[in-house]
């Protein structure tokens, strides 16, 4: 997503450029927080200071960024205002003209570049601290203070956002398999001479027909089984064009800030609300009573929804309180076409009140949107002890916490040993139990020795609750495809004596992993952990070739792997057996000789490979 220098998620948007780490370790401050702030207006509602999965900016960059939200009544013209990361240089970085109306959105990068477009996007000239930092928005007079985080906000999580709580529903207004308004347009029926009228939400359709979406006809093989609502004696070598309208309630038009609509279609559309038009696909410039599709939707992509975000704040005043109608010129490409499929779904988002005075982290950023409740306690350092346990040792599990209200958590630790089921203690903030400091907000958990044998992976995640609600959660885990659900350690095994680099591989499913479907599992090496990583096979003559594959292992987009004396860093790699090489040097040491005699060659080494706790192959990393 680009955030050009415009409002996001915002209507009347006028521009003027009149001048044309690794354990999640933060050091807490955990005094009071008192924020300057205004309850209406101008109000810096979220900001990221430590982006490393998140939006880029034009430049491909995964930079801070800071939304400002008009959280007012009346349009504020930004020329002159202020945002700052210096509470003794309060006019740092100055706003260029924009006029942001009424609940409007603008996303400002922090990174340091100062752009003020109007061609591209805004960047501050300073950059966000992850550590405790300040932050604040200026009025144009470049002394008062219109809203700050200060004296200094707090410590801030990796890809977790800090900001006020507002609270957004999204309800199915029109789902799957509801029922319409249908009616084909001839120059028999009147049809011909609607022109837009039926579009309108006080058009009468009682005398058209009701069907159940969706609609459409099939005279080969392909949607007979999809459709419900069969149009084919209505439409088929009769007209392309086919109208249809569904009524949708909404409470408070105001607060609706898009509408997500996801279409099964063959082959185009037009799609209006209260007889604007909102979006189209494979329509013609001059739509007619008759008109055709502009291209055939292929069957394939026609069965699976495909989302259309319509930015509702870009129609003022379209929405009406209470009862609205959607209406669908829908297009086939010939009027003799041997299919025909049409059937919405629509989703209907509205944020609810703001709250500038609470102060809450976010485990799902949202630029441009409303920031959702998130919470008023995060988890902002999590660690084991020792790193590597023996199988006489207990693992003793820390957890920070930070609080921005005043209810103090209840913190649990689920575990798992190997791939066996989750269990889950309780940590403790009392002193007792292996706990330090007792009401120091680090809560403790111990695990026995023997919870895992040698060579087996011990995981855990943190959780936070207050009065039974889930608060926090680390790691995070924001996106299941491609962040790690735990952090983890493996049990020292003494039988591994080896001068050999030595990868740990957890498979959750062997026969899987042996194929290119491949299968979730864990990684761990020189002491660092890797969950939620992805194993297949990789490789033709030489990696398939034996007992024993070759693979491709995949990492998480939060948790890398790394080699440190080597200073690499990597999203996957590969590990080849060339089983029936027993020297196990053939492979590294072609890639050496291409780098002695000056060809870039990839970085090759022999590694001993542990698949879920038992010696598996010696490999070519």
């Amino acid at each position: 997503q680009k955030f050009l220098p415009r409002i996001t998620r915002t209507p009347n948007i006028k521009l003027r450029n009149k001048n044309s780490t690794k354990r999640h370790q933060l050091n807490a401050n955990l005094e009071t927080l008192e924020p300057r702030h205004l309850l209406a207006g101008l109000v810096i509602s979220e900001f990221l200071a430590s982006n490393d999965n998140g939006i880029r900016d034009e430049d491909r960059n995964r930079t801070d960024w800071i939304e400002v939200l008009n959280n007012g009544d009346e349009v504020v013209d930004l020329d002159g205002w202020f945002l700052t990361d210096n509470a003794n240089d309060l006019d740092r970085w100055r706003f260029p003209s924009i006029e942001l109306p009424s609940n409007g959105r603008i996303v400002v990068f922090a990174s340091g570049k100062n752009r003020l477009g109007p061609e591209g996007e805004l960047h501050t000239n300073f950059r966000l601290k992850a550590d405790d930092g300040y932050l604040a928005l200026v009025q144009p007079d470049g002394i008062t203070i219109q809203y700050d985080f200060g004296p200094s906000y707090p410590p801030q999580i990796r890809d977790v956002s800090y900001g006020f709580p507002q609270p957004y529903s999204i309800e199915n207004a029109i789902p799957f398999g509801s029922t319409a308004r249908v009616f084909v347009p001839t120059e028999e029926n009147g049809g011909s001479q609607l022109d837009r009228a039926w579009t309108e939400l006080d058009y009468d359709d009682s005398a058209w027909a009701e069907l159940s979406t969706p609609l459409g006809y099939e005279r080969k093989s392909g949607y007979e089984e999809l459709i419900q609502g069969d149009v084919g004696e209505s439409i088929y070598n009769i007209n392309a064009s086919l109208y249809m309208r569904q009524p949708f309630s909404v409470d408070n038009p105001d607060s609706v800030y898009s509408i997500r609509l996801a279409m099964q279609y063959d082959d185009g559309y037009v799609a209006y609300i209260n007889g604007t038009e909102v979006t189209r696909r494979y329509a013609p410039e001059d739509l007619a009573w008759n008109s055709a599709a502009t291209g055939a939707h292929k069957d394939s992509l026609a069965v699976v929804p495909e989302d259309n975000i319509i930015d509702m704040t870009q129609f003022p005043g379209v929405l009406k309180s209470g009862t609205n109608v959607f209406a669908l010129h829908t297009l086939n490409d010939t009027i003799n076409s041997s299919d025909f499929l049409m059937s919405p779904d629509l989703h209907v988002s509205a944020f609810g009140n703001a709250d500038p005075a609470a102060r809450h982290y976010h485990g799902l950023p949202s630029p441009g949107l409303p920031n959702g409740v998130g919470s008023d306690m995060a988890i902002i350092e999590a660690s084991h002890a020792p790193n590597v346990p023996t199988e006489s040792e207990a693992l003793r599990v820390t957890a920070k916490i930070l609080l921005t209200g005043d209810k103090r958590p209840d913190v649990t630790m689920y575990y798992r040993t190997m791939f066996e089921e989750e269990a889950s203690v309780a940590m403790v903030d009392d002193g007792t139990n292996g706990d330090v400091t007792a009401g120091d907000l680090t809560y403790t958990a111990t695990l026995p020795a023997g919870t895992a044998a040698a060579g087996e992976m011990l995981r855990y995640r943190i959780t936070t609750t207050s009065n039974g609600e889930a608060k926090s959660q680390l790691p995070t885990f924001a996106d299941p495809e491609s962040r790690q659900k735990y952090f983890g350690t493996v049990v020292h095994d003494p039988s591994i004596q080896s001068n050999l680099e030595v990868f740990h591989m957890f498979v959750e499913d062997v026969t899987l992993s042996e194929t290119t479907v491949g299968s979730e599992g864990a990684f761990f090496h020189d002491g660092k952990f890797h969950d939620n990583a992805f194993i297949d096979t990789t490789g033709r003559t030489i990696g398939l070739a034996g007992p024993k594959k070759s693979h491709d292992i995949f990492f998480p987009s939060d948790n890398w792997f790394e080699l440190d004396r080597l200073g690499l860093r990597m999203n996957d790699f590969d590990v080849m057996n060339d089983f029936w090489n027993r020297a196990k040097v053939r492979i590294p040491l072609g890639y050496e000789t291409f780098r002695v005699i000056g060809t870039p060659a990839h970085y090759s080494m022999p590694v001993r490979a542990q698949r879920s706790g038992e010696f598996h192959p010696t490999y070519s990393f």
